[in-house]
């Protein structure tokens, strides 16, 4: 694609869409994967680039590959996943690799962590603020908190 001032040294990038996918696109790409396999690049082409090859990787990679398994996380699933959190921090890409079960992408794995972290601390917030309100306490103290963080270690550990 040549630029519109007719400087053959630059191109005009492709304007690709954004937003959500459509169910023809869907199929699309799973009729384009059969063929190319994972050459992303190849597959954005014969999409007349309408979409980037990062976007159809990550299309393909967390929605509609196969061996997604997306079922909801299992008790023992969870609890791995908050230990290896502890012991390795946020490698994403190499828990979801050790979980015993396969077809569990990082993606996934991280939206549980967030999530998980965000209902902890909506019931840390509770529990604080009904203690303060029994200790007529007018705002609750970082005791409070710690002694919540220590009760979710110690459970976490059983």
């Amino acid at each position: 694609m040549k630029n519109e001032n007719n400087n053959p040294n630059t191109t005009k990038k492709p304007e690709y869409i954004v937003g959500p996918w459509s169910e023809e696109e869907d199929k699309r790409l799973q009729e384009l994967f059969s063929i190319y396999d994972k050459q992303w690049h190849l597959i954005s082409l014969a999409l007349k680039e309408t979409r980037s090859y990062k976007q159809i990787r990550e299309r393909w990679v967390n929605h509609l590959d196969p061996k997604l398994n997306k079922d909801p996380l299992s008790d023992e699933e969870k609890a791995m996943i908050l230990r290896l959190y502890d012991a390795m921090g946020p490698k994403w890409a190499l828990i979801a690799k050790t979980l015993p079960a396969r077809g569990r992408t990082p993606l996934m794995i991280r939206n549980f962590w967030y999530s998980e972290q965000r209902t902890e601390s909506t019931r840390i917030q509770a529990k604080m603020s009904i203690e303060a309100i029994l200790n007529n306490d007018p705002q609750p103290t970082k005791d409070l908190v710690i002694r919540n963080k220590r009760r979710r270690t110690n459970s976490m550990t059983r």
